[in-house]
């Protein structure tokens, strides 16, 4: 006797849809931009989905389980308020959710699973059953179920493709770009005949319509807490309104070199630009003055301006190895010049590069309760008469620390640049500018660490350090 094994492939058809919301293209908070030579253009969220692979189960024998090769699924989309990745399967012709044989015969088919199953081996073995399954952390964990809920590990069966609420959403975004992976798995009886059995599977990237844009020159203390945006280089920052009623940036400053400063988005007025002087790395050009270029090297004149920008947004501060995180300033570029002449302790450089309507925060050596670094020593449960907190203050200097690092405000401890010297060894020290001078070659700055905060330390000016700027009232 001889026994033939019957060989079936099961094979999806990927079909690739692509949605944009409906009120995207009327919608009147769309994202302006504005070139160098002054035209402007306006762009609406767009999104682009793309399928690597095919899904295949080849040589799936009668009464056996198994896997297909998994593909990639990438979504890509410009739209600031996110986007999301979807699936279901069937399209307006073939409106079932079952592969059949040729994809036409409802005798021999395999119907889709309707509740979670956490392997194959738990797929019904009376009749034919496939599944889906996905990974976003690259095939580590492998799950099914909306991820608006709680996906569980394992398969489950996609939705018809029917109207949008049938769609199971795989993924979801904030902006740029994502992967997932994708596969289907499949239980056959002993008796399924062989061939292809075929569906349509269906992928749909939904670009959600931009937020009514709040930028940061406009906005008001009402804004505060919100996402906002730097109209010189359309950087997304996120904000914090703290008890004492600051607003303060919770993402470092990360302004290019070459950037070209005016009084009409910059903290600076027309009065200062007419009488600067073309000097220590800062360029006059009409009526703006024109930061450096972004260099490794320098940051060795206590009187230039240095600006050094990582281009590295960290997922946190022990990311902040070289090449560090985000953008590091010099005395002189974080105050646009205007500390030059400043020569005492205490005094404020009156302008910095902060956006228009912010300013660089400043600080005090001695008892002071109305400086910014010392006003947010305060709210954190400082008081006005401590400069440095450690271990042994009240409160300590790791729990004003630990309110520096956490939520809201997010401080990184990103390190210093100083003459082709990196010290971004991250996760151990952080180091803010403040407009405030000591002396003739040195300025006062917030350094936090573990178990420690110094609201008004010193260093030579030409040190390049982070930057938050602070709502101006």
């Amino acid at each position: 006797m001889k026994i033939i094994l019957r060989t079936i492939m099961l094979t999806i058809t990927i079909s690739l849809l692509f949605i944009v919301s409906n009120n995207v293209f009327d919608n009147a908070s769309a994202e302006s931009y504005e070139s160098n030579v002054g035209v402007s253009f306006t762009l609406n969220p767009t999104i682009n989905v793309t399928v690597s692979g095919d899904l295949t189960i080849p040589n799936l024998t009668p009464g056996d389980y198994k896997d297909s090769n998994s593909i990639t699924v990438t979504a890509n989309s410009n739209s600031i308020a996110g986007y999301t990745l979807s699936s279901t399967v069937g399209s307006s012709t073939n409106t079932s959710t079952e592969l059949r044989k040729d994809g036409v015969d409802t005798t021999n088919k395999f119907s889709s699973i309707t509740t979670n199953k956490a392997s194959l081996s738990n797929f019904d073995d009376s009749t034919n059953t496939w599944g889906y399954s996905y990974s976003t952390d690259s095939g580590t964990t492998w799950q099914s179920g909306d991820i608006t809920g709680t996906p569980a590990t394992g398969y489950n069966g996609l939705p018809l493709y029917t109207s949008s609420s049938s769609i199971k959403l795989i993924n979801s975004t904030t902006s740029g770009s994502s992967s997932v992976l994708f596969k289907i798995g499949a239980r056959t009886t002993t008796n399924q005949i062989a061939g292809e059995y075929t569906n349509v599977i269906n992928f749909i990237g939904i670009a959600n319509p931009n937020p009514p844009i709040i930028y940061m020159q406009n906005a008001t203390l009402a804004d505060c807490g919100k996402d906002m945006v730097d109209s010189r280089d359309n950087t997304i920052y996120t904000t914090a309104l703290l008890e004492n009623g600051q607003c303060w940036m919770t993402k470092n400053l990360d302004l290019p070199g070459e950037t070209r400063l005016s009084s009409a988005d910059t903290d600076i007025t027309d009065a200062y630009i007419e009488g600067f002087t073309t000097g220590g790395n800062l360029t006059k050009v009409g009526n703006v003055i024109v930061l450096p270029t972004s260099s490794t090297t320098g940051f060795n004149d206590n009187a230039k301006a240095f600006v050094y920008n990582s281009n590295r947004a960290p997922a946190n501060d022990s990311d902040c190895t070289s090449p560090g995180c985000y953008s590091y300033y010099s005395w002189d570029a974080a105050t646009v010049g205007s500390g030059r002449s400043l020569t005492n302790d205490n005094t404020d450089a009156p302008y910095s590069i902060c956006p228009k309507g912010w300013h660089l925060p400043n600080t005090r050596t001695g008892t002071n309760d109305t400086a910014d670094f010392r006003k947010l020593m305060i709210v954190l449960g400082g008081s006005a008469e401590i400069v440095t907190y450690n271990n042994n203050t009240t409160p300590t200097g790791s729990t004003i620390f630990n309110k520096l690092y956490g939520a809201p405000l997010y401080f990184l401890r990103a390190g210093y640049y100083r003459d082709s010297e990196s010290f971004f060894n991250g996760g151990y020290n952080g180091y803010y500018r403040s407009s405030t001078s000591l002396s003739s070659d040195r300025a006062l700055y917030m350094i936090l660490y573990s178990s420690g905060v110094n609201s008004a330390s010193s260093l030579e000016r030409r040190y390049g350090l982070s930057v938050r700027c602070v709502k101006s009232s």
